[in-house]
């Protein structure tokens, strides 16, 4: 086998090629750009294949109808548009089959603008990223692509712009360009990678992927990290970053599907009713959703508030939701800039957006049983409100479980809406039906419950003075101070 695989190398060495395009310099497929987990490595395009172009929007030229080309080494094409040097810079880059003229694009160019007058500058590549060509080409282009956006970016020093001023945000292939980009660059400002494309990229050198030295500050939102062999996650899981995000442990996100059947199934139904959109919006359904959260936190009042952990299970169970400094936790999207300090893997959860948004507030619950107390079995939910909502009735056991005396169970939980101080808890108790619990109490006796805000780091108590809880019923508790 090793024979076979040494036979194999040697042969890919033997057709090592390399192609040089002008200024853009030199790019060849032997390693470090070809490996294990890049088989099939293709030289890139020619520039004039790809057809790479620089769109202009600011405040005076918004829409895509109104957008102005920009062309490296042109002086004509920048004194001819609202390009101004006073104004912070940023550009967006698409990914595999993926245009600037996509919906999407406009989107995040309309919150970009709405935020700040700036320098918005699309970059249009889809001629080198088509569904009609190969993913494999397609990687292969990104680092064109990439040069060419370092080429303009040098090219706007002549008018006092720099990479020290720019913030590229790519998404899935986009992402690496832009890593690309910053590697050349070697003074770009900031990389926001919305779920960096995998295939043919993890497990590769990191002058082949994006890295943190891309960048003087590199942030990463994972939405679709599960493999790609057997599960068809198109983003990377791995941290690349100063800081990742994982919404939603970074795989599957709500409202999304969450195994490789259903997001089949759901992709050929799409195809059939809406084509080719309907298909990519099931298949890529969590690769996409970077893009909603991104662009959602330009302008949102939610925070997208993210906590350091050492796993996703962890946060779930509650252990996690303190920022013990303010350097610990960060904010997912636009603002992450503005928590310069944090570092490191942060985790949140997210609502699937059938709302009108996807940013929500995390509150850790701990419902504490009477000691001692007749063993109880069944599950136990929680409401809670303040002065501006109330959440939705949530579960604080995960499925029918022994409840014992003196135990405290904890859960994070999320609400679309901040509800302000917690004034009133509303607890129920759903007794077990299985034939195994049968002798287990009628009713759980609870202690107290405890309510403490992620956002805010809030703490709220309330007594329940060992009240009896019994199957179906609801109690009500108001806030108490000190110790119950």
């Amino acid at each position: 086998m090793l024979s076979l695989l040494a036979f194999f190398f040697a042969c890919h060495v033997a057709h090592g090629a390399e192609v040089c395009y002008m200024n853009l310099g030199c790019f060849s497929n032997i390693a470090p750009f070809w490996g294990l987990n890049r088989p099939l490595s293709a030289l890139p395009d020619a520039p004039d294949v790809i057809g790479t172009k620089f769109y202009l929007n600011t405040r005076a030229n918004p829409t895509m109808a109104l957008r102005e080309r920009l062309v490296s080494n042109s002086p004509a094409t920048f004194s001819a548009s609202h390009f101004s040097s006073s104004r912070p810079s940023m550009m967006i880059i698409h990914g595999f089959t993926h245009s600037a003229q996509h919906d999407w694009v406009q989107r995040m160019v309309d919150e970009l603008l709405k935020k700040e007058d700036a320098n918005v500058v699309t970059v249009e590549w889809s001629e080198g990223a088509t569904l009609t060509g190969s993913y494999e080409q397609a990687v292969a282009n990104t680092r064109v692509v990439g040069a060419q956006v370092a080429e303009l970016i040098t090219y706007m020093g002549n008018y006092e712009v720099s990479g020290q001023n720019f913030h590229i945000i790519g998404h899935s292939l986009g992402a690496q360009i832009a890593g690309y980009a910053g590697d050349t660059l070697g003074n770009l400002a900031r990389i926001t990678a919305l779920d960096a494309a995998e295939p043919y990229f993890d497990g590769m050198d990191a002058v082949v992927r994006l890295d943190p030295t891309d960048a003087r500050f590199v942030d990463v939102i994972h939405t679709d990290g599960s493999p790609f062999i057997g599960t068809l996650g198109m983003g990377t899981n791995l941290p690349i970053g100063h800081v990742d995000f994982y919404p939603n442990n970074g795989m599957y996100q709500p409202g999304c599907n969450d195994n490789v059947v259903s997001t089949v199934v759901a992709t050929g139904v799409g195809l059939l009713t809406d084509g080719y959109d309907g298909a990519e919006a099931a298949l890529a359904c969590s690769h996409l959703k970077a893009l909603d959260f991104f662009t959602e936190s330009i302008n949102s009042e939610c925070p997208f508030t993210a906590y350091p952990c050492e796993s996703f299970e962890k946060f779930k169970q509650g252990f996690c939701l303190s920022c013990p400094s303010s350097s610990s936790c960060s904010q997912m999207g636009a603002r992450a800039r503005d928590h310069y300090g944090a570092r490191g893997s942060m985790y949140l959860m997210t609502t699937d957006g059938s709302n009108g948004k996807y940013c929500a507030y995390h509150y850790k619950v701990q419902v504490t049983s009477s000691n001692p107390m007749a063993q109880a079995a069944g599950r136990i939910y929680v409401t809670f409100q303040g002065p501006t909502g109330i959440t939705d009735s949530m579960e604080v056991t995960d499925d029918n479980i022994q409840l014992q005396g003196g135990v405290t169970y904890q859960k994070t939980v999320i609400s679309p809406e901040e509800i302000g101080d917690v004034t009133r808890v509303h607890v129920r108790f759903a007794r077990s039906s299985s034939l195994w619990d049968i002798f287990a109490a009628q009713y759980y006796t609870l202690n107290k419950v405890t309510i403490t805000a992620g956002e805010s780091q809030d703490g709220y108590r309330f007594c329940a003075g060992d009240t009896q809880i019994r199957n179906g019923e609801t109690i009500t508790l108001t806030a108490a101070g000190g110790n119950c």
